[in-house]
């Protein structure tokens, strides 16, 4: 773990769904400005492509809850398989409020 650039791996489950979170924090530049944007990918697509869309907003929910301020500046990478498409949805909302609790 480098320490310009602290980083958190966290894991959430649902029934055969596992979905495992890495939080990165943003590195700032020389200049103060930000190296890159935060954003939140499951399996390499963003968070608003997830499938069913009828359970979205359940993943939004860590976000709603602790306000999208906190979230400009991480970079959340989930992996997620196993289980069903619910199940997925689920460990996915578990891995991000976890790693939330565990970076900060």
């Amino acid at each position: 773990m480098s320490e310009d650039k602290p980083q958190v791996r966290t894991f959430g489950r649902k029934k055969n769904a596992t979905a495992v979170a890495l939080v990165q924090g943003v590195d700032k530049g020389s200049d103060g400005r930000k190296g890159g944007q935060g954003v939140i990918r499951v399996n390499g697509k963003p968070l608003n492509l997830i499938e069913p869309e009828s359970m979205r907003t359940k993943v939004y929910e860590p976000i709603f809850i602790v306000g999208g301020n906190r979230f400009k500046d991480l970079t959340i990478r989930i992996r997620v398989s196993g289980g069903g498409a619910m199940n997925q949805v689920m460990a996915v909302r578990m891995a991000i409020a976890k790693s939330l609790i565990a970076y900060y």
